[in-house]
């Protein structure tokens, strides 16, 4: 189930993503995504399940443990990981070195000929004795002159050569091409050339760095673009760098590390060849709200709450969506609560000093809390939600959502006391973007579970004195009622 839930999930950012590793020229691609949104969760099913993504062989790094290494410790720490995914993931590539063995006897015969040719000469008689000592003797002066000659009498070409090995052997160094770096580029070739696929490399969990770390850390990564060679763009010649981070977020720090002056759009842009891909999914998310909440076990007074239609559920699904869109939850906390059971209750309430019974607003915090981890977290995202007024009638009930905010707005009238057939209907007036709205409403306690909810009646534009119908209610923006609503309630038994 959670599987297929993925499967819809990312197939509309998977295409986006397609159409940005198809460009041969995009070398290097910033990936940009909020934290929590499921950036590497996308990116593992795009190169494991995904049918573009099995056109490639895929190396992940993680550096966030980097930040306590020095820089040349995180070369290393690279061709670790690269070395280890090579071994472990692809452990084909690898093949046994073996010289040949008249290959090899060409080559010692070469490098050992005179100790060769001594030894024979003790073949020949008389003469043998003397002319293998004379050979042995020409081969220790040749050395000592070999040996004189690199020591004092080297020319400029060999001291140049001699400093530019020095440079790639060196460890850290930018340039550094040294016999491991060469084994893991043959390698990598080996690879996608037995494979038939390019190879790339996954710089994950940039947003998770420490951030006095955090450039420094980049700039190391910089450093394997080696542009100097024109057949290799990248280090160890990966056909695409795949950085994965919020670019918003690094963003900010940059410019509270450099000063708001400073220029991060020229830093940046040395991290992708293209443009950066935003990774964007809210809508996706949006359209399996239904599915993810489904899949909660909702406890109530110790038995489930098995009817999705209840409002509480209903309510829930709306407010969550406009989290979403305000980007004020993401889809690791959603996921956190997935398959799970929530209890209804636990958490007791008052509002304006007095405690209350189960009411649909109630029960909707109180899972939000679950999903969020924290009470007073949770009233903060709420209170940070933007206008929204675009919920549609029907299923819905806008009528009961608008009017159980109004009785806690209205607590004092009524105390969740169910309006006696006979009585009249309560007033409330809201101000909702700077106008007062008269909103007439009842109090009604439901049969089955015995919840305590509002039902608006009717409803008032106080600019021309219009009563609409209730299927119009969605005109009215709904969170000013409800961040008033949310100053009237307390949680008694929070952590």
């Amino acid at each position: 189930m959670r599987h297929e839930i993925i499967e819809n999930l990312f197939s509309s950012p998977a295409t986006s993503f397609v159409d940005h590793l198809d460009d041969e020229d995009n070398h290097r691609i910033f990936f940009s995504g909020k934290y929590g949104t499921g950036k590497t969760t996308f990116l593992n099913y795009f190169f494991d399940r995904h049918e573009y993504g099995q056109n490639f062989n895929v190396f992940h790094i993680s550096p966030v443990n980097y930040s306590v290494l020095k820089n040349e410790d995180i070369f290393r720490y690279i061709k670790y990981d690269i070395l280890y995914s090579l071994i472990t993931k692809y452990e084909g590539s690898f093949a046994e070195a073996s010289f040949d063995k008249y290959d090899a006897l060409q080559y010692f015969a070469v490098d050992h000929f005179v100790r060769i040719l001594a030894t024979a000469s003790l073949l020949i008689p008389s003469y043998g004795k003397q002319l293998s000592k004379f050979l042995e003797n020409s081969a220790q002066i040749r050395s000592r002159y070999e040996s004189y000659r690199a020591d004092g009498n080297t020319s400029k070409i060999e001291r140049l050569q001699d400093f530019v090995g020095s440079i790639h052997e060196s460890e850290g160094a930018p340039y550094e091409r040294n016999q491991l770096t060469e084994i893991i580029t043959a390698n990598l070739e080996q690879l996608s050339s037995e494979s038939e696929r390019q190879n790339v490399l996954v710089i994950d969990d940039i947003d998770r760095i420490d951030p006095a770390h955090i450039f420094r850390i980049l700039n190391v990564f910089q450093s394997h673009v080696d542009e100097r060679d024109s057949v290799l763009l990248n280090k160890y010649g990966f056909h695409k760098i795949v950085i994965v981070g919020d670019i918003q977020n690094i963003r900010s720090i940059f410019q509270a590390t450099y000063g708001g002056k400073t220029d991060f759009n020229g830093y940046i842009d040395k991290f992708y060849s293209r443009t950066v891909f935003k990774f964007d999914n809210r809508q996706s998310v949006i359209s399996i709200l239904s599915r993810i909440i489904e899949s909660f076990t909702l406890i109530y007074n110790g038995e489930r709450i098995k009817d999705n239609g209840h409002f509480a559920i209903i309510h829930l699904q709306f407010i969550l969506s406009c989290l979403l869109s305000d980007n004020l939850i993401n889809l690791r906390s959603l996921f956190s609560c997935y398959g799970q059971r929530i209890k209804v209750g636990s958490l007791s309430f008052k509002i304006n000093g007095h405690s209350v019974p189960d009411h649909p607003t109630l029960c909707i915090l109180e899972i939000l809390t679950n999903i969020f981890g924290d009470y007073n977290y949770t009233i903060d995202r709420l209170q940070n939600l933007s206008s929204h007024n675009a919920l549609d009638g029907g299923e819905r009930r806008y009528e009961i959502f608008i009017g159980s905010l109004v009785t806690v707005c209205d607590f004092e009238p009524t105390k969740f006391r169910a309006t006696k057939e006979g009585q009249p209907i309560h007033n409330y007036s809201t101000d909702t973007k700077n106008m007062q709205i008269p909103v007439q409403y009842d109090v009604i306690r439901e049969r089955i579970s015995r919840f305590y909810y509002g039902e608006v009646r009717t409803y008032q534009y106080s600019q021309n004195e219009e009563y609409i119908t209730i299927d119009q209610l969605h005109r009215i923006d709904f969170v000013p009622i409800l961040k008033k609503a949310l100053k009237n309630i307390v949680c008694i038994n929070h952590n």
